[in-house]
């Protein structure tokens, strides 16, 4: 067990929050996260996760993976791992604590979690609240299997208006306690236990479904649908 730590933020790094690691060692490669890898590389494939070499002084990378596993506790992407093709568990990261108000995130694993943490947590646990209600149940923490998506980029951006997809505000900027709200507001709004919304500052969505399996197909047919709607209008402007 490591002793608990904070991560230097200097002011060109994307993680905008207190990261602390408590326990700095691999996580366990089990079907969890083996099923939540298995979406990354499908994001990957599709375009939807990438690493853009031209982006700051080392480059940048852009997308996430999250899923509330059955103990409750979310896990993510690690940040800034979207150049390696393929990871193991050393690419994710399991959330202890998420701590709004202090913008403090505690965890485990050996890298750093995502820099939109924040933002998959609150979505994680705006959805979690809905899915009580519909249920007329209450849950301590996050509901077991919630998937959060953050594919990322022109891809599917291009194609939100022609799908009509829902937005956030976009008063704040990604990574920060106001955009993780932000993005809970929207989650509010839709006000389903499922919804795929647009974050209009940095060219990002997020899906969110009640388990893995759905939130792809909610992912995949949108972009399915995008490609059918824009694709005619490009080709009738020639």
């Amino acid at each position: 067990m490591a002793v608990e730590q904070s991560t230097p933020q200097p002011s060109d790094e994307v993680i905008q929050f207190d990261h602390r690691f408590i326990d700095e060692r691999l996580l366990e490669w089990d079907a969890e996260l083996q099923a939540l890898d298995r979406v990354r590389d499908e994001m990957l494939e599709l375009n939807l996760m990438f690493w853009d070499e031209n982006e700051g002084l080392k480059g940048t990378g852009h997308g996430n993976v999250a899923l509330v596993r059955r103990n409750g506790l979310l896990i993510v992407s690690a940040s800034q791992m979207q150049h390696e093709r393929e990871v193991g568990p050393e690419g994710y990261t399991e959330i202890v604590a998420c701590d709004l108000a202090r913008n403090q995130v505690r965890v485990r694993g050996i890298n750093r979690a995502s820099s939109e943490t924040l933002a998959s947590y609150e979505i994680a646990r705006r959805i979690s609240r809905i899915m009580d209600r519909m249920e007329g149940r209450k849950t301590e923490g996050l509901r077991p299997g919630i998937a959060v998506l953050h594919p990322h980029g022109k891809t599917m951006h291009a194609y939100a208006e022609a799908l009509g997809l829902q937005q956030s505000s976009g008063e704040f900027e990604a990574g920060t306690v106001g955009f993780a709200r932000e993005c809970g507001d929207a989650v509010d709004r839709i006000g389903l236990d499922e919804a795929i919304f647009v974050t209009p500052k940095h060219q990002g969505e997020f899906v969110v479904a009640p388990n893995l399996e759905r939130a792809v197909q909610i992912m995949i047919r949108n972009l399915q649908r995008g490609q059918a709607l824009v694709r005619p209008l490009i080709w009738q402007s020639k």
